[in-house]
């Protein structure tokens, strides 16, 4: 299957040319806006509420954070997922 001009395909291209902190990163951003953009959509609709961008953006990387909290770095002496996210 063919995907051009397309995340996907740009998910794809990254992945051939990354490494697996990287890789995880692209597709954890990827699931992680589409998700926020969803629910702001939901409130939009339903609820007639909606945020502010910076707030919008709050949100998404406290969930990023979060989400790369909980993988463990494999192997333990290699930096984790939040660390390549938010380097020291």
């Amino acid at each position: 299957m063919v995907y051009r001009h397309s995340a996907a395909a740009w998910i794809l291209h990254q992945s051939l040319q990354s490494n697996a902190n990287a890789i995880c990163q692209i597709k954890l951003i990827f699931q992680a806006s589409i998700y926020q953009l969803w629910k702001e959509r939901n409130a939009c609709i339903f609820i007639a509420v909606s945020s502010p961008p910076r707030i919008i953006h709050h949100a998404l990387d406290r969930l990023l954070r979060d989400l790369l909290l909980s993988i463990k770095a494999v192997p333990p002496p290699a930096q984790s997922p939040l660390q390549f996210y938010w380097p020291p």
